[in-house]
């Protein structure tokens, strides 16, 4: 038999350039270690890597035999993070393709972990979280650049329909003050302390980190500040008072989406301030609107370095 061609490494009819070529949507299960625990994993994998224009076609089966290989390899033990299986791959994909100058790994997925819920004790709960690793040959070396990032849900409250329901209980009260035995300072005091009626939204918010190393940031801490950023968190299941409790205070902590986003900023820069100036940040929240027919979303991306300073521009106008 004589030997098969390799109409990969043919002469393409265009000779362009593409930017990512690959498979995508590979799913497989891991192993991720937390503390001292580990979780069963189940992402979904995509690889890619750039071509030359010269090149006709990538070897689709080496990208499937790089993922298959390094999972099937370590199934049996644990991974310390998510962007290190990400790294492993994106690496070896260079070095099995090695007319490409670049390569990447994206996986995303639910992570199930356990959470500690008042009046119930332990639960589950799950978040959606995503790692990307992009791969590079610079010199005779290959330098990798890793990012890790999650989402999660809460509750956010609308500072202007709160302020248009008090302005009108106030009006209210004011003609019957009266009837109340009430003065005005009486009347704004308790306005200050009573949850006032406003729409309420289910509100999901993203938030991305590049790393400079693996497990320099736990995935649970990013989930953990994308939550405080919410007038609420919400649970998948409340007795009557929590369910009272979750939305008295998310009516005494009401929420733009600008709001929340803004806030995510200050946590990150509060508590990542070990982290590269040239590391970047990806934020993101979106209301999902309960009296509009659409969603409001805030976006921001920047630097870690960049952030800071903004901040430090806001301290030093305010003293």
């Amino acid at each position: 038999m004589s030997k098969l061609p390799d109409v990969q490494n043919q002469a393409p009819q265009f000779m362009i350039s593409i930017d990512r070529v690959g498979i995508i949507n590979l799913r497989k299960r891991i192993k991720i270690l937390h503390g001292n625990k580990a979780y069963d994993f189940s992402p979904i994998f995509s690889a890619y890597v750039s071509l030359p224009r010269q090149q006709r076609g990538i070897h689709m089966s080496r990208s499937s035999e790089t993922i298959e290989e390094v999972i099937d390899e370590l199934s049996y033990q644990a991974y310390s993070s998510l962007e290190c299986v990400c790294k492993i791959m994106s690496e070896t994909l260079l070095r099995k393709h090695e007319y490409s100058p670049r390569s990447e790994v994206v996986s995303s997925g639910i992570l199930v972990v356990d959470i500690l819920q008042e009046g119930f004790g332990k639960r589950q709960r799950g978040y959606e979280v995503f790692s990307k690793a992009i791969s590079k040959r610079i010199g005779g070396t290959i330098k990798t650049r890793m990012f890790l990032g999650a989402s999660a849900e809460g509750m956010t409250t609308c500072p202007c329909a709160k302020e248009l329901m008090q302005s009108y209980a106030k009006e209210i009260l004011l003609e019957r003050k009266e009837d109340f035995n009430l003065n005005e300072m009486q009347i704004e005091q308790l306005l200050n302390i009573i949850p006032i009626a406003s729409h309420s939204q289910r509100s999901k918010g993203t938030l991305c980190v590049e790393l400079s190393r693996e497990r320099e940031i736990d995935i649970l801490t990013l989930t953990e500040i994308i939550e405080s950023c919410m007038s609420g968190i919400v649970h998948d299941v409340l007795k009557r008072p929590d369910e009272g409790k979750l939305v008295r205070l998310a009516h005494l902590n009401p929420l733009f989406v600008e709001d929340s986003l803004r806030l995510m900023a200050q946590r990150v820069v509060e508590r990542f301030k070990f982290l590269s100036d040239e590391s970047i940040i990806f934020m993101r929240v979106e209301n999902m609107e309960s009296v509009h027919v659409y969603n409001a979303c805030a976006e921001k991306q920047s630097t870690i370095g960049e952030l800071k300073k903004e901040f430090q521009e806001i301290n030093s106008n305010n003293t």
